[in-house]
């Protein structure tokens, strides 16, 4: 490469966006020397390929431009600029096509320009008009996540209704943590602590700066990155914008350790209708206890509510309750004895034997003993009664 060749390359990758940028003049000038360039057989680097990718974009050569761009990325082996453009030109060209899907794209995009310290790319003025058309309609648009913790964890975009995907099941468990907090700040080395115990401190740090980082990505498809609040080593969320069913599990475990009836007689239709484990399919110690706690709770408020049913008579109601019970405790014998004694009281005979059976049976083939005392009285008595 002469002087001469030299000299173009540095000018383009030193000051090719700004002549981009300047209008007609600048950009003519930036196709000549990559023209030239090209001609001569030079070797382009990276930076000058990611110009020469962008001047082919303004001039509406799509597929040179995929080449430039293909080519500075490849480079990298790692996410990085040319690839975000790569991207944002491809969602601009197809917006119309799918809008639903480009925005979120062009959000991501936006969203690691913004990370990064990095400027955006050559933009014509049509796409200057759709970006800030992107931004005033997400601004404005409803924004909220849809969390369910029983049954199973997930985490809903509600514009759209898609379960938001986790790069690993440890940032899945990060997410669901600090949920559990409820917009409380944790500093970051009891996150690690909880996350990471066994981890070397300098690698846990690196995990969790990722995970972060890849969470805020994931939610800035929804403008929603701002929810993970990073402040002097804490973390929170802002629970202000996610909608999940621990916050009515809170609520119910503080009305079982109140005893408050009035306050669990709202919620009766959550106890009639188990639906899972609390966090079932996340295995870890903090999430283990927070679960037995829930059961516990759960099964005190089925038994706090079912013996008021018994009080009215409302037996249907209170067989529902215990059978909820044996839902979460399924070796719980007070409840399967009240059960006998439910189904004897209304006559259904062929479910007090269907009871009686499936509860020797789940504690034979579960713990190889036979029922206690107190259901073996309640079965025996139950006959009696039959006659």
């Amino acid at each position: 490469m002469n002087e001469a060749e030299e000299l173009l390359l540095t000018i383009l990758e030193d000051n090719g966006a700004a002549l981009l940028s300047s209008g007609r003049e600048g950009i003519a000038s930036v196709g000549k020397m990559i023209a030239y360039l090209e001609r001569e057989g030079v070797v382009f680097s990276p930076a000058a390929m990611g110009i020469a990718g962008q001047y082919y974009y303004a001039v509406g050569q799509t597929a040179e431009m995929e080449r430039c761009l293909t080519d500075a990325d490849i480079a990298f082996g790692a996410e990085n600029r040319f690839a975000i453009y790569r991207q944002m030109y491809r969602a601009l060209l197809h917006y119309d096509t799918d809008a639903a899907h480009y925005v979120k794209l062009l959000n991501n995009a936006s969203f690691y320009l913004h990370e990064h310290g990095e400027p955006l790319p050559f933009l014509l003025p049509q796409d200057e008009k759709r970006l800030a058309a992107v931004r005033r309609e997400q601004e404005g648009a409803a924004k909220q996540l849809c969390v369910r913790t029983l049954g199973g964890f997930s985490v809903t975009a509600k514009a759209d209704g898609r379960e938001l995907p986790w790069r690993t099941r440890k940032g899945r468990e990060l997410f669901a943590y600090l949920l559990e907090l409820e917009g409380q700040t944790i500093d970051r080395s009891h996150l690690i602590e909880v996350l990471w115990p066994e981890e070397i401190p300098k690698n846990a740090v690196a995990l969790l700066h990722n995970m972060i980082y890849n969470m805020r990505k994931e939610l800035s498809a929804y403008s929603m990155d701002g929810i993970v609040v990073y402040e002097k080593k804490r973390y929170r969320l802002l629970m202000d914008d996610i909608q999940s069913d621990s916050v009515l599990l809170h609520r119910v475990m503080d009305a079982v350790r109140r005893v408050d009836m009035e306050e669990l007689s709202k919620e009766k239709e959550f106890f009639l209708s188990y639906q899972g484990a609390y966090l079932k399919d996340i295995d870890s110690p903090w999430a283990d206890a927070v679960r037995q706690a829930w059961d516990e709770a759960f099964r005190m408020g089925c038994m706090f509510l079912a013996e008021d049913a018994e009080l009215r008579r409302d037996y249907e109601t209170a067989v529902k309750l215990y059978d909820n019970i044996l839902a979460v405790s399924p070796y719980e014998e007070s409840a399967a004895a009240k059960l006998l004694e439910l189904y004897t009281r209304q006559r259904r005979w062929e479910k007090r034997e269907e009871c009686f059976k499936s509860f020797a049976a789940r504690m034979e083939e579960d713990l190889g003993i036979a029922p206690g005392e107190e259901v073996l009285l309640a079965y025996e008595m139950s006959k009696a009664k039959a006659g």
